[in-house]
């Protein structure tokens, strides 16, 4: 999130918006939704860290998540519904790239295994957060459909600064 090639877009909402319904992550401004849309979506993908699905050749991490954080702040939605948006999100994007490219691992019909995914999040998380907020980032997710509210994980990874 910190490389100097997502900054320009950091710093041109933080100088030309402010105050929203939604979060910048890593930083903690209060933007519109649309405004944090666009910069934490550059976050994820400018940082070479999202996902990548090979099924249809695009990042549907950096095209949903973002977009079901920033409307799930604003609504406040529970674990449930978030989860629900993010799922309707890669079900969009792999029935749009079906059948564009061969069964890689990590593709649904070659899924991760829960541990699996545990260590690539560990692995790509280490030296940027510390072990301990990555623990409990997996542990949020892991059990998000519990949540009543998914501010706490939505803060969780706002407050915590990189190591860099």
């Amino acid at each position: 999130m910190t490389v100097e090639w997502n900054q320009p877009v950091y710093e041109f909402v933080k100088e030309n918006k402010s105050g929203g319904p939604a979060s910048i992550v890593n930083h903690g401004d209060r933007v519109p939704v649309d405004d944090a849309v666009f910069v934490n979506g550059t976050f994820g993908q400018g940082c070479e860290l999202d996902d990548h699905y090979d099924r249809g050749g695009g990042r549907p991490g950096a095209a949903s998540i973002h977009v079901a954080m920033a409307l799930g702040e604003r609504k406040r939605v529970d674990g449930k519904t978030f989860i629900s948006a993010v799922v309707a999100g890669y079900e969009i994007g792999w029935r749009v790239g079906q059948g564009l490219l061969p069964h890689h691992k990590g593709t649904p019909r070659n899924p991760l295994s829960r541990e699996e995914v545990r260590k690539k999040f560990l692995a790509l998380g280490e030296g940027v957060l510390p072990k301990e907020t990555l623990d409990r980032i997996i542990d949020k997710v892991e059990n998000i459909d519990l949540a009543a509210d998914i501010s706490n994980l939505i803060h969780l990874m706002i407050s915590v600064k990189s190591k860099s």
